[in-house]
Formats: structure tokens, C-alpha cells, sequence
């Protein structure tokens, strides 16, 4: 027995007018149907004859139980996960060190080779932007005691700051001037 696009066609618009919510599941007979269409048609002609999208019917011939298949959402297929700027240089690292190919990579987690690209590139270039901007710190003068240091900083207006600080707090001015600077950012 042979199955047209045309009757199944119909048998679909049957569906949709008799369905009572959008995300229905697709009957069990038109499934059958669009995979037995499938060993003779193209799947971009069967989904524009049944006016379904390409991934609807590369679900219904991926699937062997069809009371499983999942209903089809655009929103949540259109719209990617939202990763953070932690999230996106932790994967750009963990490609780079886990010399796998970009697709396996990319294919292992869920993401688009172009996005690990592009976020490569898009912190590669903030890193190097943040490098631009330091300065040099370097000891001036031999402080007045032992206890004390002095620090200069060149600021890129060309302008020094000199700044005594008492040896033992040292390190938590240059944790603060950090935080200080990431803050801005």
C-alpha cells in the first residue's frame, strides 16, 4: 500500500483542527505514515507538503516510539542557553585542553562551533585589553623606615602616585587596588 503526501497531508490538517493545544503529540498513524513517506520522498518535501518544520519530521523518523516523541516548542528550541563570562572562558579553556576537535567538542556540549569561536576571540581580545591597561609599578625612593614601603604608580595619564605603606599591608593595598579596578570594569 502506498501513502501519498497528499492523504497524509489531509490527515494532518484533520489533526491541527481537532488538537487541543499547540503542543500536541503527533498521532501514532500520521508518524507511520511520514516515516513510510520517507523511504521515497525527500524530508524537505514531505515537511512543505505537510506544513511541519524540518525538525519535526527529523524527530518523528528519528524516534521508534512515537507516544515518546517530544511536542515541539520554537521558543525553547530558538533560544540558547544565556552562559556567563565565567561559563564561556571555562569552556573555551577546557576545549583547548582537552584536544578534542571543535565538532566533538562543541557536539559533547550542546553548543555551536561558532559561538566557542566567537567567544574565543571576544576574550582573547579583553584579555588583551585588560593587559593594555596596567601599569608599572616599580619601587621609588628607599622608604624613611623599614617598616614603611613606598609604591609609585605611573597612571595612564602619565601622572605618578606615591603611596607609603606600612610593609605588613602591602599586599592587601595591591587586593584592594585589584578589586577596586575589576569593580570599574
Amino acid at each position: 500500500m502506498t501513502i501519498s503526501l497528499a492523504s497524509v497531508a489531509k490527515k494532518v490538517v484533520a489533526w491541527r483542527k481537532k488538537k487541543q493545544h499547540k503542543t500536541s503529540i503527533l498521532p501514532t498513524e500520521i508518524a507511520a505514515h511520514i516515516k513510510e513517506l520517507a523511504k521515497n520522498h525527500k524530508r524537505s518535501h514531505i515537511a512543505a507538503a505537510l506544513k511541519m518544520s524540518g525538525t519535526t519530521i527529523n524527530k518523528v523518523l528519528q524516534l521508534d516510539h512515537f507516544s515518546e516523541m517530544p511536542s515541539v516548542n520554537k521558543k525553547q528550541r530558538l533560544s540558547p542557553k544565556n552562559y556567563s563570562v565565567e561559563e564561556k572562558l571555562a569552556l573555551c579553556e577546557e576545549w583547548k585542553r582537552s584536544g578534542m576537535g571543535i565538532e566533538q567538542f562543541c557536539k559533547a556540549k550542546g553548543i555551536s562551533k561558532s559561538a566557542l569561536y566567537k567567544w574565543g576571540r571576544t576574550l582573547s581580545l579583553q584579555s588583551q585589553d585588560k593587559a593594555k591597561n596596567w601599569v608599572l609599578v616599580k619601587p621609588a625612593q628607599e622608604p624613611s623606615s623599614e617598616n614603611e614601603v613606598l609604591i609609585e604608580l605611573t597612571l595612564p595619564n602619565q601622572s605618578l602616585a606615591r603611596i607609603k605603606v606600612v610593609r605588613t599591608e602591602a599586599v592587601s593595598f595591591f587586593q584592594e587596588l585589584y578589586y577596586a579596578i575589576a569593580a570599574i570594569r
